[in-house]
């Protein structure tokens, strides 16, 4: 994927600003009312010049993208290590003409996504930089 501004190893170039950090636990419990391990949930948000432009093809043709809000959720079962599930970015097409009006575009990544490379390494390294504190119960 064309990376526009920095390139795939110089995240440290946009910093975003964290607005949101949300964290969710579920127990459930089976027939014999044994708590199973909590599944947790980890949610966080970043706004501002969140990373360099990047391509996104639809069949057609493709699109310059600038990204302004970066979502991030992870899950974690149990013990089991922090993983993250998806990454949502929300930004606008570049026009050549910004008088043209922004065209608003929202792509969610999964691994599915990072397996057949889909994903700019920037955003990869991004999450992988900055993950949530991870929280047990006592």
């Amino acid at each position: 994927m064309k990376q526009l501004a920095d390139g795939p190893c110089a995240p440290a170039r946009f910093t975003p600003s964290l607005r949101v950090e949300r964290f969710d636990e579920v127990v459930q419990y089976d027939d014999a009312m044994t708590a199973k391990p909590p599944q947790r949930t980890y949610e966080r948000l970043w706004q501002g010049r969140c990373g360099p432009d990047f391509t996104v093809e639809d069949g057609e043709g493709s699109e310059t993208v600038r990204p302004v809000r970066l979502r991030v959720r992870w899950f974690q079962k149990g013990d089991a290590p922090l993983r993250w599930d998806s990454v949502e970015v929300t930004g606008h097409v570049v026009l050549l003409d910004e008088g043209l009006g922004r065209l608003p575009v929202r792509e969610i990544w999964t691994h599915y996504h990072a397996e057949l490379g889909q994903i700019p390494d920037w955003f990869l390294q991004f999450v992988s930089a900055n993950p949530p504190a991870t929280r047990t119960t006592t």
